[in-house]
């Protein structure tokens, strides 16, 4: 069993920030693809995906640890790329924060009867002033002036590669924020992740 473990359907969802969180952090983790067969209901704390399970070293004790951006938060940390001081710390947890208020709209957006007509007026009557302030904020080429990237980068870049394949132009009204967007992206650690092959997307348009 490897040390770590990380449970998840094969789609693009809240998965996301924490594969590529492992692979920017240089954290071995081992991803299960679950399916309807997978035990992992009677071992989940709250019932529900993702799931980190951690076989501790030295012995046959196994741990686990639920909640995706407590599981992100947790490889940064053990990476190295949480934030160099309790500062920077502080300042990515604000952008995993600030960007998950997005993805709970566009999740309720995405389970909406009418999803389409949700999706949208999320994209064009909210998302734009969201998307500015997040441009407002960057430090240069990412959200740290040191240009060193963090946590709080990973999860904007996250969050922003599930929904640009829903409107690829999404990004073209805030053009340093599309070159943050195309400058993690070709990260070859990020991109290890992006090209994973069998996954399907979560989120739809229509």
């Amino acid at each position: 069993m490897a040390e770590l473990t990380f449970y998840y359907w094969p789609i693009r969802a809240r998965n996301w920030l924490v594969l590529i969180t492992a692979s920017v952090a240089d954290v071995s983790v081992h991803w299960e693809r679950v399916n309807q067969d997978t035990p992992w209901k009677e071992w989940a704390p709250f019932g529900q995906l993702p799931l980190l399970k951690r076989k501790v070293p030295g012995s046959e004790e196994v741990e686990v640890l639920a909640q995706s951006l407590t599981i992100a938060r947790y490889l940064a940390r053990r990476g190295g790329i949480l934030g160099d001081n309790d500062w920077e710390q502080a300042r990515s947890d604000e952008f995993v924060q600030a960007w998950e208020d997005i993805h709970i709209q566009f999740a309720r957006a995405n389970t909406d009867a009418n999803r389409k007509a949700a999706m949208d007026a999320l994209f064009n009557e909210k998302l734009p002033a969201k998307l500015k302030q997040f441009e407002n904020l960057l430090r240069g080429e990412t959200f740290f002036a040191d240009g060193k990237i963090r946590l709080g980068d990973l999860a904007i870049f996250a969050g922003l590669d599930l929904i640009v394949p829903l409107q690829p132009d999404v990004l073209d009204q805030t053009p340093k924020l599309k070159a943050f967007y195309e400058k993690i992206g070709a990260h070859p650690k990020v991109k290890a992740v992006t090209q994973l092959e069998g996954l399907s997307s979560w989120f739809k348009r229509e």
